[in-house]
């Protein structure tokens, strides 16, 4: 590690990428990883074009494999985005763009998947209900594909990628059936200057009022902060450093005690949020006899694609959790997620398939928490979505109430502060049925009159307002 980037190797820039990556795939713990990736990034000039997918997939490193930041992450990161967003634009001809209808809305978006991956049913959601409450809007979709790279040469060995969004193109349709909502997905099969060339094209011709994004590693909104309105929704987390005329988010204050560590963003232009959300009823049922749990088990469940980085190393929270298995064993925790949980595994092995019943994924949420009591969401930023689900199913939430994701769904006057006081709640839980029906009935209550869209699309318009003129005023 130490002669990585030293003047003496002989490692070429595509060699030192490779060998970073390597060393995230065997999952060394050090910032010092994060900090060579991006003084890597920022001393090379001669291999732009591959600077992008480096960027990017170390946004994934940070977010899914634990990979720790530093100090000047954020700072360094955005210099980055800067170079690739200019390197682009240098083989863009955008002379003539900026062209603006009042009435077009363009969502820019990274990806789009299956109707059951949260951001691509809430990116299709906002789309359907915008047009719904405001059809004067005109609104099309245009899809990025971030990490689709088709005939791109990869050269990383650990990279993230997604099949073409068009794959799944009949579900989309089939979702905005009878809404006048279009979608463009970038092309298949060429360059990443040929893809981007093509929507810059495509957006300029459509010619938006304001361009709505939800992603920061998504590069075209970034390319035309200079020309449009643009406005940032958050999809979670606390930071950002991507550009927009507003940053609508879902924690105000976490976003601006971030910023005054950062310093990327104009405090002024950082709004609060309420999103919408909507549930997609099931008719399916899961009997608990499916996984060994009995009619009179009381069962905790906990969600999350990131559960290595979010529960795995908080060993108190296992402990803590583990603890109440081992001295009832009426009570039953099913973890829903595909990472390998190894400090769980290696300290309480013995309670695998009988108090601890692990699901690398599901498919149908909705089914799985009818058989479930208490959602339990350990100290984490994410975790939203799963934890929406789950109010709206009418189970209780016990949660910290710091700062996170899920917070801005529950309150914070339903969270609890200490560890001790999450035991204690689980434990009334337990033994009071009048109480956990009151409490599970309160967050159907509250994520139903509270997070509605009709609500939230009102909210955005203002906010569409405010971002026109947030742009016309740093065009004075």
């Amino acid at each position: 590690m130490r002669n990585i980037n030293e003047k003496k190797t002989k490692l070429d820039f595509k060699k030192k990428v490779y060998m970073l990556s390597l060393l995230v795939l065997l999952r060394l713990d050090k910032s010092v990883l994060s900090k060579k990736f991006l003084e890597t990034l920022l001393d090379d000039e001669k291999n732009m074009n591959y600077h992008y997918q480096v960027w990017v997939n170390l946004s994934f490193y940070r977010g899914k494999d634990n990979l720790p930041i530093y100090d000047d992450f954020y700072s360094d990161y955005k210099k980055e985005f800067n170079r690739i967003a200019d390197y682009f634009i240098s083989n863009l001809n955008l002379m003539n763009i900026g062209k603006r209808k009042e009435k077009n809305i363009a969502f820019v978006v990274h990806q789009l998947k299956v109707i059951n991956h949260s951001a691509t049913k809430l990116i299709l959601d906002y789309a359907k209900n915008l047009k719904k409450i405001y059809p004067k809007y005109n609104i099309k979709i245009f899809v990025e594909d971030v990490i689709n790279y088709g005939e791109m040469n990869k050269i990383l060995p650990f990279i993230y990628e997604s099949n073409h969004s068009s794959k799944f193109k009949d579900y989309h349709q089939q979702y905005i059936q009878g809404v006048d909502v279009e979608i463009y997905y970038s092309k298949k099969n060429v360059s990443r200057n040929e893809r981007i060339k093509d929507l810059i094209k495509k957006i300029d011709n459509f010619a938006p009022n304001v361009i709505w994004s939800m992603r920061e590693i998504s590069l075209i909104p970034e390319i035309l902060y200079d020309f449009y309105p643009v406005l940032y929704l958050s999809n979670g987390g606390n930071y950002t450093y991507n550009s927009a005329d507003v940053y609508a988010v879902g924690d105000k204050n976490g976003f601006l005690k971030n910023n005054k560590k950062y310093k990327l963003l104009n405090p002024d232009e950082i709004y609060e949020f309420k999103a919408g959300i909507e549930f997609i009823e099931t008719d399916k049922n899961i009997d608990r006899v499916e996984y060994n749990i009995s009619s009179n088990d009381f069962v905790l469940v906990t969600v999350g694609n990131r559960l290595d980085k979010e529960l795995d190393s908080d060993t108190r929270f296992i402990d803590s959790i583990c603890d109440i298995l081992i001295k009832n064993e009426k009570i039953k925790w099913i973890i829903v997620g595909p990472k390998k949980l190894e400090y769980l595994q290696k300290n309480y092995n013995h309670l695998y398939g009988n108090s601890i019943i692990r699901i690398n994924y599901k498919e149908d949420l909705l089914a799985l928490y009818k058989i479930c009591d208490v959602y339990i969401n350990p100290d984490r930023n994410g975790g939203g979505y799963s934890i929406a689900m789950a109010m709206n199913e009418a189970l209780p939430i016990v949660i910290f109430n710091r700062a996170s994701d899920g917070i801005n769904w529950v309150g914070k006057e339903n969270g609890v502060d200490k560890m001790q006081d999450y035991i204690q709640e689980i434990k009334k839980l337990f033994n009071n049925l009048d109480y956990r029906k009151e409490k599970g009935l309160s967050m159907k209550k509250r994520i139903q009159n509270n997070f509605s869209f009709e609500n939230s699309i009102k909210e955005l318009k203002q906010l569409f307002e405010i971002t026109k003129n947030n742009f016309l005023k740093r065009l004075n």
